[in-house]
């Protein structure tokens, strides 16, 4: 289990929901997985036409001594919401002192516009599991003083896009409003059905009591009814009874 723990971490990166922000960069602070220091870079990026949430695994070890590793990453962004699917990728890289500021990244891992559907509270959590593999580590040991790392610098693996800052800002802002807009609308409408559904049944349920409350008083008024004629055919028998004895007792 030590052994399991140590070459193998997974944690939950936080951050809010950056609506209109083309130049979103997040760094993460360092975890220490197979005695080595990683952090976690998410940033937008533009691959072809649309904008992407973009995850990398950063090495953020310093050394002039040799050293190196082989790792293994795994990123899902879960949804609360129970009908989204999970967005999850993955891979596998080498790192050493040679490339040690190389970042890898995964393209296309989720389109910015599709964000809203993992929100909840106004942030976004992505799940990171990162696996040293303890059969490819090489060199020096590992302390952690070595740290010294602010991820300034570009990841490599990834296309940049030839649009003008100024043009890439306004079509993303745009497509981000747009996106949020047609959410809100998507909301007001399946709320505004969910009422229009509960006043149906709330008037079907009334006219159902109105219904039974009716088929009640006849039922009540048809046994005062009943009651009545038999009262009515008790009091004439018995009239006639006495005009019978009567009668009789003349006759005798």
């Amino acid at each position: 289990m030590a052994a399991d723990s140590f070459y193998r971490k997974t944690f939950n990166i936080e951050f809010n929901y950056p609506k209109r922000n083309p130049d979103f960069l997040l760094i993460s602070d360092a975890n220490w997985v197979g005695g080595f220091p990683w952090k976690v870079k998410l940033k937008c990026q533009y691959v072809g036409e649309s904008p992407y949430l973009i995850p990398f695994l950063l090495s953020a070890k310093r050394s002039n001594n040799p050293w190196k590793c082989k790792v293994s990453v795994d990123f899902v962004l879960e949804s609360p919401f129970s009908d989204v699917k999970s967005v999850m990728g993955s891979g596998y890289q080498e790192y050493s002192n040679n490339n040690a500021s190389g970042g890898w990244g995964i393209q296309k891992f989720c389109e910015w516009s599709k964000l809203p559907a993992f929100i909840k509270n106004g942030r976004l959590t992505l799940q990171v599991t990162i696996t040293v593999d303890k059969k490819a580590i090489g060199g020096e040991p590992h302390p952690e003083d070595e740290v010294d790392f602010d991820g300034s610098y570009e990841c490599q693996d990834l296309s940049t896009s030839c649009e003008s800052h100024a043009t890439k800002h306004m079509r993303f802002s745009n497509e981000v409003e747009k996106t949020v807009l047609e959410d809100y609308k998507e909301l007001y409408e399946q709320e505004k059905a969910e009422k229009e559904l509960v006043h149906e049944l709330l008037e079907a349920e009334i006219r159902e009591k109105v219904k039974y409350q009716k088929l009640y008083n006849d039922e009540v008024e048809e046994k005062i009814r009943l009651k009545e004629e038999c009262k009515q055919v008790l009091e004439k028998t018995q009239a006639a009874f006495v005009e019978v004895v009567t009668f009789r007792n003349k006759l005798l």
